[in-house]
């Protein structure tokens, strides 16, 4: 005895497809993230080139910079044994307020 089975419509075949696109995308998608992006505490052989974009206070900087080909990351930089007054800040004495806003 041969069981037939009934034969899938249109509407099915294409959510199946959709189904198998969005699940190879997503698969796709994970392994790109996973193979080689950075992640926070990771050291980047440098120097990379990068633009500034704000400067946030003495020692902090926003960047752009091309970590790889068609790559760009914005992030903020602060510059190692550079230590300044924040400029929106509270602490500090009035001196260095008064000093910080003169440079500023």
């Amino acid at each position: 005895m041969v069981y037939l089975q009934p034969r899938p419509s249109r509407i099915q075949l294409r959510r199946a497809r959709r189904r198998r696109l969005l699940l190879s995308a997503m698969l796709l998608m994970i392994a790109a993230l996973m193979a080689g992006q950075a992640r926070s505490g990771d050291i980047l052989p440098g120097p990379i080139p990068a633009t500034v974009q704000k400067v946030v206070d003495g020692d902090t900087v926003h960047v752009r910079a091309r970590i790889r080909l068609g790559q760009d990351v914005e992030t903020m930089v602060r510059l190692a044994g550079i230590d300044t007054p924040e400029i929106r800040g509270r602490g500090g004495c009035p001196e260095e307020r008064d000093l910080a806003a003169k440079v500023t």
